[in-house]
C-alpha cells in the first residue's frame, strides 16, 4: 500500500468517527459567566481557566456578541437601522 491508498482510508475513518465540538451551550455559558464576572478578563485567561484554545474562546466570544472596547468586554448592541445594514 502506498500513501495515496492510505490517506483516503484514514480520512474516511475520521469522517465516520467525527469530532466533538467545544461550542456547546455549557462552554458558552461558562465563557459568558467569566466575562460578566470580570469584564477586563483576557481571551488567554479564559482559555487557561476552561482548558480551551484561545482560538476556540475567540470563536465563542464572537457567537456571544461581545467586542473588546477600552480593554473591557461589552455586548455588541447595534441600532436596528445599523444592524440591518450590516
Amino acid at each position: 500500500m502506498n500513501v495515496n491508498q492510505v490517506v483516503p482510508i484514514l480520512l474516511t475513518n475520521l469522517a465516520v468517527e467525527g469530532r466533538f465540538s467545544l461550542t456547546d451551550d455549557k462552554h458558552q455559558k461558562q465563557v459568558d459567566e467569566l466575562i460578566k464576572h470580570d469584564r477586563r478578563i483576557t481571551q488567554k485567561q479564559i482559555a487557561g481557566r476552561l482548558g480551551m484554545s484561545t482560538e476556540r474562546v475567540g470563536y465563542i466570544i464572537g457567537l456571544l456578541g461581545y467586542t473588546k472596547v477600552c480593554s473591557q468586554w461589552v455586548p455588541r448592541m447595534l441600532a436596528p437601522e445599523v444592524d440591518t445594514a450590516v
